[in-house]
């Protein structure tokens, strides 16, 4: 009650083509409500309220933070939000409510009138007003004919048979609205679709690309909003749109549906947020930026989205929407054409985006999301076999740990920094550690909860668990065959062979020119025996990932044939011998021949070449789960080999 009293006693303003009510939230213009991020309300309010004066901006972060450190951009993006919400340009010659007084503060600059709190019901008048259509309660009002006779105080017949029933029509609508309006339901769910390039220009195809990506990465750090990953939502890149169809199939609210085109130094976007469960509008815009402005195009429309999906934003996510990634233009496009490259997972090209992201963090040495671009670049190169563990992992800890100091509350860089605790340093609760900070930071990081299982979970042999994060990041990227590739390898690694092989075949049935889903479903078969089938799905990868097809065929011919006449051992065995010549060239590391020689039951060779791979920093830390090494699991040099690693045994 006494909240609604001293809401009730605040006056409204009036300037130019707005009315502004601070009790109601709203700001009208032309009868329609402009949404705007509360703490961005809550700038124009304290500026309107000192209007003419001169607003320190010391004054406005205490006034708008008061028990929360924020930086000086925090308040400068909520100012530019404002002036593009208010029309203003954003050169100070032009501007007509907002000026900004250098290295000080901002002032409000246009003619305000103020009215009296009684007043305020006007202004809800005006925004229920705006709802009601065919319904005109001021025509009735303004009537020449009485409806009640103020020299006689009868009530007049006219106001009992058309005035009553108008009245409660009325009053019932207003009623609706309201309760419509304050019954909506907040969508907590959202699909972020490829931009389409209007201009089709190939060359500038990543700076599209990025655009997406950054703002599926700023809207993901926004508490209780789930936001489907990037690579679910671009396989519908190039695709006819439906957004009911896709919002559904996605299992999301909302779908983000955006156009983007540039002519020379302009950036055009237009962008329709629609619900999915009735395909209605829930907010639609054509923005205008200078291309000098991209690096703080998707924060702006972070922060727009988050108003209209009514979201309630702490003070650390308005703060995180409102701080751009860098504000060097040169940094930035250097940022998004490494991101471009890395996401093509080619040798060449993650060669490529470590020396882009290194230039970006040239260009701008404070550039906190370059540095986890270089030690992106290093994590896959060394699963690749681009890099050794010791070229990359270290380079990788660097560039983490530079990464943090300029921003903490990056959960890539906490998920990279848990990868190499775990496979290089053997730092298992270093690297719990980093996985939880991540996933708390931002639960909707797919690949959080995926290396969170990889990295910790299932090395400690704890599976359900594990299965249970992969899931995780499958609801949040449930179009990504490599998220479910490494469901069926988590069945595997947990001796649940059944649901792996249903898990592979499912992956191949999503995608079946994912080479790596029949690589790794060679592992499920095997041990359940099916060694034909096994062989087969070797060569369907092999060929999908362009192997020479006679060196394919002559390989498998030679595979069967060692089955036919060895059976099982005999198939481990001609492996083993491709092991060991791959070595010899060079192209095969120690873990390949540790596990080939333990198939084979020879287990002195095999604990030789695991101490190898130790010393060598390669990725052991699934040797305990791993059924290549059943053989071993009885041998107290293995236990002894699992504690030092730090695994249990």
């Amino acid at each position: 009650m006494n909240q609604l009293k001293e809401q009730a006693s605040l006056p409204t303003y009036s300037f130019g083509p707005f009315r502004l009510d601070p009790a109601q939230h709203h700001l009208l213009r032309d009868g329609r409500n402009l949404r705007l991020p509360p703490k961005v309300f809550e700038t124009l309010v304290l500026l309107v309220e000192r209007r003419g004066l001169l607003v320190d901006k010391d004054e406005l972060m205490k006034a708008l933070w008061p028990e929360t450190f924020v930086e000086e951009v925090t308040l400068a993006r909520n100012v530019s939000l404002l002036r593009k919400a208010l029309g203003d340009p954003p050169g100070q010659d032009q501007c007509q409510y907002i000026q900004t007084v250098s290295k000080r503060g901002y002032r409000f600059i246009a003619p305000v009138t103020e009215f009296a709190p009684q007043a305020n019901q006007s202004c809800k008048s005006q925004a229920i007003e705006s709802e009601i259509s065919g319904l005109r309660i001021p025509d009735i009002l303004n009537s020449q004919a009485p409806l009640l006779d103020t020299q006689n105080p009868k009530i007049s017949p006219r106001f009992l048979w058309t005035g009553v029933p108008v009245f409660a029509l009325a009053i019932l609508t207003i009623w609706w609205i309201s309760f419509r309006m304050t019954h909506v339901k907040t969508i907590h769910s959202i699909a972020v679709l490829p931009f389409v390039d209007e201009s089709k220009d190939a060359s500038s195809q990543y700076i599209i690309d990025g655009i997406t990506e950054g703002l599926i990465n700023k809207l993901s750090e926004i508490q209780g909003l789930r936001v489907i990953s990037r690579n679910s939502v671009f396989k519908y890149k190039g695709k006819e749109t439906d957004a009911q169809v896709i919002g559904k199939d996605l299992k999301v609210q909302a779908v983000l549906i955006s156009r983007i085109a540039h002519q020379e130094d302009v950036v055009t976007i237009s962008a329709e947020l629609v619900n999915v469960s009735d395909g209605s509008q829930i907010w639609g815009r054509q923005l205008r930026y200078p291309i000098s402005d991209l690096p703080h195009v998707q924060d702006e429309l972070a922060a727009v989205i988050s108003g209209e999906l009514k979201l309630r934003l702490n003070s650390a996510d308005e703060a995180r929407l409102a701080r751009p990634a860098t504000d060097n233009p040169d940094a930035y496009r250097l940022y998004l054409q490494a991101r471009y490259h890395w996401n093509r997972r080619t040798p060449s090209d993650i060669k490529n985006s470590l020396e882009l992201f290194q230039q970006a963090t040239e260009k701008d040495p404070d550039f906190a999301l370059a540095y986890v671009g270089i030690a992106d670049a290093y994590n896959m190169g060394n699963n690749l076999g681009v890099f050794t563990p010791r070229e990359s992992m270290p380079e990788a800890k660097v560039a983490t740990t530079k990464a943090l100091v300029l921003d903490p509350r990056l959960a890539e860089a906490h998920t990279l920094l848990g990868q190499v605790k775990s496979h290089y340093d053997f730092d298992f609760p270093g690297a719990q550690r980093e996985f939880l900070k991540a996933i708390e930071l931002n639960p909707n990081y797919a690949y959080g909860h995926l290396y969170y299982a990889g990295g910790y979970l299932t090395p400690m042999g704890r599976h359900a668990e594990a299965i249970a994060e992969v899931k995780k990041a499958l609801e949040l990227d449930p179009l990504s065959s490599a998220v479910s590739n490494y469901l069926g390898m988590t069945y595997v690694w947990a001796g649940d062979y059944q649901k792996s092989a249903e898990q592979f075949q499912h992956t191949i049935d999503m995608d079946p020119t994912f080479p790596l889903a029949h690589f790794f479903f060679v592992d499920c078969l095997t041990e359940i025996g099916k060694y034909e089938q096994a062989i087969q799905e070797w060569q369907r990868g092999a060929l999908l990932e362009g192997e020479e097809p006679e060196r394919v065929a002559a390989w498998t011919a030679e595979l069967l044939r060692a089955f036919h006449t060895g059976g099982p051992n005999g198939y481990w065995r001609k492996n083993l011998e491709q092991a060991v010549k791959e070595h010899k060239a060079g192209t095969g590391g120690s873990l390949v021949l540790a596990s080939a020689y333990a198939r084979v039951g020879d287990e002195e060779m095999a604990l030789e070449w695991l101490q190898k791979a130790y010393e060598e920093r390669e990725n052991i830390t699934l040797v305990n789960s791993d059924p290549a090494y059943k053989s071993l699991r009885q041998d107290p040099r293995f236990s002894a080999m699992l504690t030092r690693i730090g695994l249990p045994n």
